[in-house]
C-alpha cells in the first residue's frame, strides 16, 4: 500500500498589504508552519485554484 504525501497550504486573498502581514503574524504567534500563499485579490487566487486542481490537485475550500 502506497502512502500519499499531503503538502497543505493555506492560499488567502486579501488585497491590503497590511491586514497580509496581520494575518501572517497571527498564524505564526499559534507556530503554523504550513506555507500561506497571499494572492492581492479573488480572481487570482481562484485562477491559481483552477490551475491546481487541473492538474489533479486535491482541493478544500472554506470561506471565512
Amino acid at each position: 500500500m502506497s502512502k500519499r504525501t499531503i503538502n497543505s497550504a493555506i492560499w488567502i486573498a486579501e488585497d491590503d498589504p497590511d491586514d497580509r502581514l496581520m494575518l501572517k503574524e497571527a498564524f505564526e504567534e499559534f507556530n503554523y508552519t504550513k506555507p500561506l500563499v497571499f494572492f492581492e485579490d479573488g480572481e487570482k487566487l481562484l485562477k491559481a485554484l483552477k490551475r491546481s486542481a487541473s492538474n489533479g490537485n486535491q482541493i478544500s475550500f472554506y470561506w471565512i
